[in-house]
């Protein structure tokens, strides 16, 4: 004769021990006990209230070893807390017990028609499980139907069965506090029965931040559950557990761009997020993007780098695209091939590096995260901003993996720099024709060359001008006002040599020696320009204003030329009409002379 109290007791233990605690620890991992939490022994006391404290961490690891249900859980080397995560949960099941014809079995009541109906409407079934002459809802059935949701792939009319299933717990679950720094979030005093938790809300993104690209999938808890762990000496299966605690883990990834510094000379090693150049210059770029070890098993099935460019820069091409855990020039990291990825760039401002089925498999045989690099070679435009105008370079990554919706995470922005000369020519001779004086412009040995634009102003040529046959030109011209802008040009020290004087004046005695100086953090700004004739000491430039935005202003004044006479004028006459009246007298006193 079955003892049935006795029965129903061990059942209910053990049913979920097996059952119900396995549903709610799937994203745990193993914990030591910290404070004890409320519970009883074998029996539920039902007038009892449970809580639900979530530690939202990252999940880039891939550890997802179940947990205990208790706070204080070990956190996996590399995890972090994720603060601004919104949880909503739902009570979908009540805990019952059935006896009939010797039968004891615990079972779930009050299951929410429309969470049926949205299986139903997917093609999973709640399925059911027989009990004396009943058919009654088992933890075990229950959980079989959330799992078979979760695996219902998108299709073009729908969502897969996973965001169809997490947006119908956050339209009809109850909102939890969002986690707090440490990633905590606690609802207390919650009725007794089988709960579904989402993850329904997190906070976006910002530029070059670590963003959120997989939601935990939607998981169950058991208020109150059976202890998995030993709790104040009590074995595994002797509790009851009020207080439940769980680690949920989301994928993050981060994609940062920078610049390679010395990338143009070779592999390069020094990175930076703003450089200056002259227009024309190759500006040498890296994206860097976080490839995570998906927690739950997901595959990733679309990763692609988009990239955006000020009107300043233009896309030249992808050297190439490298994955691994070193750094992006570690030997160890693999080099993908061409089949691995596809390039497409709709104009010289846009181009995208999206992995292909190949590269996709690439990156879920990883057994750890890992980073994905793409260098690049981009140019400066005659576009460029001058001075804190700073061209800028900004990137994003898609990201989507089984089951869930795309996402796009923003990348942080690179800026490149160039300056500009703003010269004035002044002569002595108020009706001076400041149009005739004509310049010539050395950074070092190397002759700039430019191009003139419609309003007069010249700006080094750009890789556009040399291909199209631009009317370059090393000469530089003032205007009538004696203004001459040259835009474009790095910090560097130049030589401004005066080849052509106006009419009446002279040229300049030595080359003027133009010494630019950025700060070490490149912001458009100049920190100083020092301008003086070749061989002397060069005199700061004053304007402070003129420096902050990237211009070295200078006035350049010729003096009038020694006035010496001219041939065949006025000088000469007199000179000849002297000597003519010497001569005729001579003559004269000769004549006479003879006649004596």
């Amino acid at each position: 004769m079955i003892n049935m109290k006795h029965f129903s007791k061990c059942m209910t233990r053990g049913f979920l021990l097996c059952g119900m605690s396995a549903m709610v620890l799937g994203s745990m991992p193993v914990s030591a006990w910290a404070d004890g939490p409320d519970y009883t022994m074998s029996v539920i006391d039902t007038t009892k209230t449970g809580s639900l404290t979530l530690y939202k961490l990252t999940g880039n690891s891939g550890v997802t070893t179940p947990g205990t249900g208790l706070e204080g859980e070990a956190v996996p080397a590399g995890e972090t807390a994720i603060p601004g995560v919104t949880f909503s949960f739902i009570k979908v099941g009540e805990l019952a017990q059935l006896t009939e014809a010797n039968v004891a079995l615990n079972h779930l009541t009050s299951i929410p028609d429309d969470l049926k109906t949205l299986g139903q409407n997917i093609g999973v079934t709640l399925t059911t499980t027989t009990a004396g002459t009943q058919q009654v809802v088992t933890t075990d059935n229950f959980r079989a139907f959330i799992e078979a949701i979760k695996a219902v792939p998108a299709t073009d009319d729908s969502a897969s069965g996973e965001v169809l299933l997490n947006e119908w717990i956050a339209a009809n679950g109850t909102e939890m506090t969002p986690t707090d720094d440490t990633g905590k979030t606690t609802v207390a005093d919650l009725p007794l029965g089988l709960y579904l938790v989402a993850e329904s809300d997190w906070q976006e993104a910002q530029p070059g931040e670590a963003a959120i690209v997989s939601p935990v999938s939607p998981f169950t808890v058991m208020l109150p559950m059976t202890n998995v762990t030993d709790i104040d000496g009590y074995a595994p299966g002797m509790l009851w557990q009020y207080d439940v605690t769980a680690y949920p883990k989301n994928n993050t990834v981060n994609l940062k761009k920078e610049i390679i510094l010395n990338g143009n000379d070779g592999d390069g090693t020094e990175l930076a997020l703003t450089t200056d150049r002259n227009i024309g210059d190759e500006v040498t770029m890296l994206l860097t993007a976080d490839v995570p070890k998906m927690a739950d098993g997901r595959s990733t099935r679309l990763f692609a780098l988009d990239d955006e460019m000020d009107e300043g820069l233009a896309f030249v091409e992808v050297e190439t695209v490298t994955l691994g855990t070193g750094t992006w020039q570690a030997t160890a990291n693999t080099a993908l091939t061409e089949a691995d990825y596809e390039v497409t760039s709709a104009d010289a401002q846009h181009f995208s590096v999206t992995l292909t089925e190949d590269g996709l498999d690439k990156v879920n045989a990883l057994d750890a995260p890992a980073k994905l690099y793409v260098r690049y070679t981009t140019v400066l435009t005659k576009a460029a901003g001058i001075g804190p105008a700073m061209t800028a370079n900004t990137a994003s990554l898609r990201f989507g993996a089984d089951r869930m919706k795309d996402v796009t995470v923003p990348g942080n922005t690179a800026e490149v720099a160039t300056y500009e000369i703003d010269l004035t020519k002044t002569a002595a001779l108020t009706d001076a024709d400041l149009t005739q004086a004509v310049f010539e412009l050395y950074r070092g040995d190397d002759l700039v060359s430019c191009v003139q634009d419609e309003a007069g102003r010249y700006h080094v040529a750009d890789r556009e001008d040399w291909e199209e046959g631009s009317s370059l030109t090393s000469n530089f011209m003032p205007d009538a006002d004696g203004h001459l802008y040259i835009r474009g040009l790095d910090a560097a020290t130049y030589t401004l040599t005066e080849i052509n004087a106006p009419v009446g004046h002279s040229l300049l005695k030595a080359p003027v020696v133009i010494d630019m100086t950025a700060p070490d953090e490149v912001n458009g700004s100049l920190d100083s320009a020092l301008v003086g004739f070749e061989g002397e000491n060069g005199e700061a430039v004053a304007d402070t204003t003129a420096l902050a935005d990237g211009i070295v202003p200078l006035t350049v004044e010729n003096a009038v030329a020694i006035d010496l006479p001219h041939t065949g004028g006025r000088g000469l006459v007199m000179y000849g009409t002297a000597a003519g009246g010497v001569l005729l007298l001579a003559l004269v006193l000769m004549k006479k002379r003879r006649h004596v």
